[in-house]
C-alpha cells in the first residue's frame, strides 16, 4: 500500500487498496483501482475505477468511476454531484463551463451544454436540447464582452436531426421568440396565441388585431 507523509510519484499507479499522501500524488499517466486519499493535489491523465478524496485539487483527465462523482460532497447521490458552502448566504460561481481559445473570438464561437436522451434504438450524436452563451458581436473587446444566452432544441427527424435555436437572451436584455435579433424586450417572430388576459398599458401598434370575448 503507497502510504507517504510526503509526495508519490510514478508513472502508472494501478493499487487494488490505497494510495495515501499528505503531500502530491503525481502520475505521469494513470491511477488505477481502489482509493486515492490526498491532503494537496492529485495529478493524473486519467483515474480509472477509482475513488478520489483531495482536499485541495484534481488535476488530469478523466475520472472515471463505477459510482458517482462528488466534489465538496463525499456521498454523492447522483452521476455528478457539486456542492460549495458557504458560511452566509451569498452570490457564488458553482460551475464555470468556457470555451477558450489561443485566437480571437470569432461570431460562431460558443460555451454551450448539450442534453441528450439515449436509448436502445435511438442514439444520435446530435443532442436534443442545448443551452449556450454566443459573443453579442466581434468589432471590439467591448462587444466580445457582451453575452447571449440561447435555448435550443432539435426537430423531429430521425434521419437529419438539427438543432434550431428557439429563444434568445441578447446583451440588452431583449427577448427573441423565434427571432435572433431582437429589437424590442419581447420580439416574436410568428404566431402567437395568449388564452388568457393580456393587459396594455400604452399603445398597441401594428397591422390587423383580432380579439375573442
Amino acid at each position: 500500500l503507497p502510504i507517504s507523509t510526503g509526495n508519490v510519484t510514478g508513472g502508472n499507479l494501478l493499487t487494488g487498496g490505497l494510495i495515501s499522501a499528505t503531500g502530491n500524488i503525481t502520475s505521469a499517466a494513470n491511477v488505477s483501482g481502489g482509493n486515492v486519499l490526498a491532503t494537496t493535489t492529485v495529478s493524473a491523465a486519467s483515474y480509472i475505477g477509482s475513488i478520489v478524496s483531495v482536499t485541495a485539487n484534481i488535476n488530469g483527465g478523466n475520472i472515471i468511476s463505477a459510482g458517482n462523482i462528488g466534489i465538496g460532497n463525499t456521498s454523492p447521490s447522483f452521476p455528478l454531484q457539486v456542492l460549495a458552502q458557504d458560511t452566509a448566504p451569498t452570490q457564488r460561481t458553482v460551475i464555470m463551463v468556457r470555451n477558450q481559445q489561443s485566437g480571437d473570438q470569432t461570431d460562431t464561437m460558443t460555451a454551450d451544454i448539450d442534453f441528450s436522451l439515449w436509448d436502445s434504438n435511438t442514439q444520435l450524436t446530435v443532442p436534443q436540447g442545448r443551452i449556450g452563451v454566443k459573443g453579442d458581436a466581434t468589432a471590439n473587446q467591448s462587444y466580445e464582452a457582451g453575452g447571449q444566452l440561447c435555448f435550443y432544441t432539435s426537430i423531429r427527424n430521425y434521419a437529419s436531426p438539427a438543432l434550431l435555436e428557439r429563444l434568445r437572451i441578447d446583451s440588452s436584455g431583449n427577448v427573441g421568440i423565434a427571432n435572433i435579433a431582437p429589437l424590442h424586450t419581447l420580439t416574436v417572430s410568428g404566431n402567437s396565441y395568449i388564452s388568457d388576459t393580456q393587459t396594455v398599458i400604452g399603445n398597441v401598434i401594428g397591422g390587423n388585431l383580432t380579439t375573442s370575448g
